[in-house]
């Protein structure tokens, strides 16, 4: 899954006023002096003025990159956790970072995207600030929000960073047990597979002790 790197953050803090229903699909910079933004609106398909007023908004980057704004086509990234669950059920094309068998391109059909965020901190203030740190990039995207209001959740709810309701609902907050049994509600809802993403206070610590106590547990589950 793509990683939101902080030229991404930046793009969407410069559009977030102005265009509050753009969402920033992928920032790409294939080159040192090049830049390319793909853009997206839920409301309406993206034409050439919006290409243009973005691009008018993204000036100040002009002067260190060379820019290219466009809407994704045919061939849609897929960056974020809701992007391959509106996918379900499709083809898609995979190119991973490193060869398996000899192979970095694979296509296939996409026959589930289950993901869970989760952050093993039995310390709940601790572990409420992590969780509210990961959410943030995801309540800057207005088709995010949108989502969540039809899901129930309210203005007061995606205010402030997350109310604590919002944050339960997304992230595992806890011990490894409660994490298992979020898992475990995934899999009895039907997933064949679950996508674990542990979170750390620490944000560049890889949280290696907490995977191997996580699959060892999750091992225990399967076997159950």
């Amino acid at each position: 899954m793509h990683k939101v790197t902080p030229l991404q953050t930046q793009v969407e803090t410069m559009l977030r006023d102005g265009f509050p229903e753009i969402e920033v699909l992928l920032v790409d910079q294939p080159s040192p002096n090049r830049v390319r933004i793909f853009i997206d609106r839920e409301t309406s398909p993206v034409d050439t003025d919006l290409l243009e007023q973005v691009t008018r908004q993204l000036s100040p980057l002009r002067e260190q990159y060379a820019l290219e704004v466009s809407s994704p086509g045919i061939e849609r990234p897929l960056v974020k956790p809701d992007h391959y669950k509106r996918v379900v059920g499709s083809p898609v094309a995979v190119r991973t970072e490193q060869p398996l068998d000899g192979r970095r391109s694979f296509k296939g059909v996409l026959t589930n995207a289950h993901e869970q965020m989760i952050t093993i901190d039995t310390d709940r203030t601790r572990a409420l600030e992590t969780a509210r740190k990961a959410m943030s990039v995801y309540l800057r995207a207005p088709n995010y929000v949108n989502n969540l209001k039809r899901l129930g959740f309210t203005d007061d709810d995606v205010a402030d960073g997350a109310s604590e309701r919002l944050v339960d609902a997304i992230v595992v907050c806890g011990d490894v047990d409660a994490a298992v049994g979020r898992i475990k509600a995934h899999l009895d809802a039907g997933a064949d597979h679950v996508c674990a993403q542990l979170l750390t206070h620490d944000a560049p610590a890889l949280p290696e002790a907490a995977w191997r106590e996580l699959a060892a547990a999750v091992g225990e589950l399967q076997k159950a």
